[in-house]
């Protein structure tokens, strides 16, 4: 029961992940990206949570956006690792 309902949400999703990835998109990799960042935060994770959004932001320009939320908590720590993994993500 529990694998079920575990399961069902990938199992529902599945056509559109796999249209998705066959035309090289990358919106399921940086929905990845934008959950494991908020899944560090949440944790208290803040390094790993500005390397996560930096990840994200490499991928894709939007996700740059979400440097507000760290900025407006003053969390020097995760902005910090965010401009360190922009400048390894561009290099």
């Amino acid at each position: 029961r529990w694998l079920w309902n575990v399961m069902w949400p990938f199992w529902i999703c599945l056509p559109a992940i796999g249209s998705s990835q066959s035309r090289g998109q990358v919106n399921l990799f940086l929905v990845a990206l934008i959950a494991a960042h908020i899944a560090a935060v949440l944790r208290g994770k803040r390094a790993a949570a500005g390397w996560w959004l930096a990840a994200a932001t490499c991928s894709k320009v939007i996700p740059g956006l979400l440097i507000l939320y760290p900025l407006l908590r003053r969390d020097w720590k995760c902005v910090g690792h965010y401009v360190l993994g922009m400048t390894a993500g561009m290099v």
